[in-house]
């Protein structure tokens, strides 16, 4: 078993706190001594190199994926924004200019809630999520709206870190990676491109 991050089982245990007192998302007046600051911020700064280290990871298992049926590059890996992005077109065509991308996929860890989202966005808005639920209903995909994403980007599932549970602080990774590889696996190449060329004519 390839653990996960200790300090990232702690982070969401105490999320709140973590919340206002390393992103400091929270203008409450509450304050922490010095010492509880300087622990807070060490196991922040940890939590995004954990973050970091696992959406890795999950690049791997969407170029493993995606370069089976499309083109994909990646577009950014940010471990303060908990978040992983790869341009993706279909096989033949060329490279979007200027990452002037017409489809995206990528993996968040929202940093309010213990969960990671396989997601894939499509430009056009709600044309464009409308296309990808109907698409890839297979696995019953969820909408913006419901997921806390921006419109045009659906959840292809929304897959718990299970703090409560963990022993020692300690979460089984290679559990999570493959809830991430079974969630991108409704995309075939057919459905990929059918919504490609969907949206392929959309000015953004």
């Amino acid at each position: 078993m390839t653990p996960l991050g200790k300090c990232l089982v702690f982070y969401f245990t105490y999320q709140p706190e973590m919340m206002r007192l390393y992103w400091k998302e929270d203008n409450s007046d509450a304050v922490a001594d010095l010492e509880t600051l300087k622990m807070i911020n060490a196991v922040g700064d940890r939590c995004c190199q954990d973050v970091g280290e696992f959406l890795a990871e999950c690049g791997k298992i969407i170029e493993a994926h995606f370069s089976k049926i499309a083109i994909c590059k990646i577009d950014k890996l940010s471990d303060h924004t908990w978040s992983l992005s790869y341009g993706v077109w279909p096989k033949g065509n060329r490279q979007p200019k200027n990452k002037n991308w017409r489809m995206q996929v990528g993996v968040s860890i929202p940093r309010s809630r213990p969960e990671i989202i396989p997601w894939v966005w499509a430009c056009g808005k709600s044309l464009g999520e409308d296309k990808m639920m109907a698409e890839f209903a297979e696995t019953s995909p969820i909408r913006s709206s419901d997921a806390g994403l921006q419109v045009g980007k659906i959840s292809l599932e929304r897959i718990p870190i299970p703090t409560e549970n963990a022993e020692s602080f300690v979460l089984d990774r290679e559990s999570l990676l493959q809830k991430v590889t079974e969630a991108f696996s409704c995309i075939n190449q057919q459905r990929f491109e059918n919504v490609y060329n969907h949206v392929r004519g959309i000015k953004i």
